[in-house]
């Protein structure tokens, strides 16, 4: 409950002043389906989002226990998570790359448990099911797909058998969506919805406000995790470091759609579940908590001035 309450603080500028987000022609249709669904009021967004991001800042917290990723037992993973997935205006918004970033935790959970288990064959169908719903929701998530195969090899021995359940995942989503279009007769827009993306090295030479905001929260961490890579795993079990080289190959598919593609906020969503998951490995590792705490207040400040129009961006 105490991850509810901090969602609540951190996302109350929803709240106060709720904008709801309006679908568009260019979404998918898993998308459409999804705010039929959804209240239509940027208010009952708001609570919607805030719910929703405490059940991925829950399951983070639960992937990063379960594994013993950090030294200690903590809230700390889930709250970074609610921190960055606020952090300006726009995070605020209950958007389809939040929607679906939902699925890519839960697809990164089942791709992680096929360690533990002798028949991982409802695991990798899972993990395709997951990713696979994550890409109909946000096309721009396609990159994730990769995460599943990419999880065969580093959790076990790759086997043909463990890639046909992992793809028989996938493709059991994409042949249902595929007949709803085709039942529909809107198979024609198939290709520019799920199969198109506009990739594009970064324009660096268009500087904006909200372009460098957006590629200072993506680009550094991601540089800084990278960059601890060695110090993260450092005096790991075997299972634990299984699990964080998935993290960081995750974190790497994640940069690389962030880096090429036009529209950088599509992958920031999906950046900070690697991003508050060793974010928190690191912080716990200083030895004095007041620093810790200070770091903390420091953020959150921030980001109430960013939300609050202290700070203009």
């Amino acid at each position: 409950m105490l991850l509810l309450l901090y969602a609540v603080i951190v996302r109350l500028k929803s709240i106060l002043t709720p904008i709801s987000y309006e679908i568009k022609e260019s979404d998918t249709a898993v998308s459409h389906f999804i705010y039929r669904i959804l209240p239509e009021s940027g208010w009952g967004q708001a609570v919607v989002g805030i719910f929703l991001v405490f059940i991925q800042a829950a399951l983070i917290n639960r992937f990063s226990i379960r594994y013993k990723l950090e030294e200690q037992l903590s809230l700390i993973p889930g709250m970074i998570y609610i921190l960055l997935s606020s952090f300006y205006p726009a995070l605020l918004i209950l958007s389809p790359a939040l929607v679906a970033s939902t699925f890519l935790i839960a697809g990164l959970l089942q791709s992680a448990q096929i360690y533990r288990v002798t028949d991982s064959g409802f695991n990798n169908f899972n993990a395709g099911v997951c990713f696979a719903l994550a890409w109909f929701i946000h096309p721009p998530f396609f990159i994730f797909i990769l995460t599943g195969f990419i999880g065969q090899v580093i959790m076990r021995s790759y086997s043909l058998r463990e890639f046909a359940q992992y793809t028989f995942g996938l493709f059991s989503v994409v042949i249902i969506i595929f007949s709803i279009h085709f039942v529909q007769d809107d198979f024609s827009t198939l290709i520019s919805k799920y199969f198109y993306f506009q990739y594009n090295l970064y324009d660096l030479l268009n500087w904006d406000t909200q372009k460098i905001i957006k590629l200072l929260l993506g680009l550094i961490p991601s540089l800084f995790f990278l960059i601890n890579y060695t110090k993260i795993l450092s005096k790991r079990v075997i299972l634990a470091t299984k699990v964080l080289n998935l993290v960081f190959w995750f974190l790497a598919l994640g940069l690389i759609g962030f880096l090429l593609s036009l529209n950088q906020t599509a992958y920031i969503h999906a950046l900070f579940i690697p991003f508050s998951i060793l974010g928190a490995i690191l912080l716990l590792r200083i030895k004095n908590p007041f620093i810790e705490e200070i770091i903390h207040l420091v953020l959150l400040m921030t980001l109430f001035a960013i939300q609050y129009n202290l700070i203009v961006i």
